[in-house]
């Protein structure tokens, strides 16, 4: 089972990418994680971070690229449906191995009443691109617009990961949208 982590990129440069995760109830594993208290799996705050990586090196040209490994990851905060999880990460340098080095974090953006107008929105007013067509993406949980630039929020996540050119014989992953990968 494969999922798209990725539901609007509020910012993307050569060696830096925002994105939003929106977490709704609507998503079938928080059924059982946890019962009676729905979150966020760590592992796909990780996942979360990988895939805007990934979207990083397609820019450069560079596709077949997995994760291959992560140091110092740090977990803060609870994302639970309702709130998304705004992801950034940078580019930090190519290894000798041509693997890739990253930083990245991921935050807990609330929204509704208790929500501050900067963890909505950016001073730069730029809009939300979705991610993968879905009309969804770009929207808070509560249809709201989302713009972003230095939102703050919560730590949810925090660390470094490094990505891995694929071996001959493995099967990269498939990108959201295209044939066989996710919606």
């Amino acid at each position: 089972m494969r999922f798209a982590l990725v539901d609007a990129i509020l910012e993307q440069q050569s060696d830096r990418i925002v994105t939003l995760k929106n977490v709704t109830l609507a998503e079938e594993y928080l059924g059982d994680h946890f019962p009676g208290f729905p979150v966020l799996p760590g592992v796909f705050m990780v996942e979360a971070m990988v895939q805007a990586a990934r979207r990083i090196l397609e820019a450069r040209g560079e596709r077949r690229f997995v994760l291959g490994g992560v140091k110092a990851l740090r977990y803060g905060t609870f994302v639970r449906p309702g709130e998304s999880l705004r992801i950034e990460v940078l580019f930090e340098r190519r290894l000798p191995d041509g693997s890739v080095q990253f930083k990245g974090t991921g935050r807990r953006v609330k929204y509704g009443l208790a929500a501050t107008a900067a963890e909505a929105r950016s001073d730069s007013g730029s809009k939300a691109t979705p991610a993968h067509g879905d009309g969804a993406a770009g929207t808070a949980p509560d249809g709201g617009s989302v713009t972003d630039s230095t939102a703050g929020g919560d730590t949810a996540v925090a660390g470094r990961f490094t990505m891995r050119p694929l071996r001959s014989g493995e099967t990269a992953p498939k990108p959201p949208g295209a044939p066989g990968g996710p919606p």
